[in-house]
């Protein structure tokens, strides 16, 4: 596990203490598996909070990270779509959206 993340920090450049990259993932993990399995609410609450992490997180340049927000942003759009709550779902797809086109 441990040879994993540090495979894992070479690859994308975050320091060793930086415990925010795998705190973000990890909430993405989880609440992604939870919309497969039709628990939208807990689903919501995990990528809201990886979405959280990822506004703030910068690369070791620090340098902010949007490509980050941007992912956290289509997976929590996904996971409202599949609540139902459409509008916000709308919302969180065009903040993505934003994002790229910068």
């Amino acid at each position: 596990h441990e040879s994993a993340h540090q495979i894992k920090r070479a690859q994308y450049g975050h320091p060793k203490d930086d415990m925010h990259a795998e705190l973000s993932h990890e909430l993405q993990v989880i609440g992604n598996h939870y919309s497969l399995f039709n628990r939208h609410d807990e689903a919501v609450d995990y990528l809201t909070r990886a979405l959280r992490i990822n506004r703030r997180r910068k690369d070791p340049k620090g340098d902010p990270m949007p490509h980050m927000e941007s992912a956290s942003l289509g997976d929590l759009a996904s996971a409202l779509m599949r609540k139902g709550d459409v509008k916000r779902a709308l919302g969180s797809y065009q903040a993505s959206l934003d994002i790229e086109v910068r």
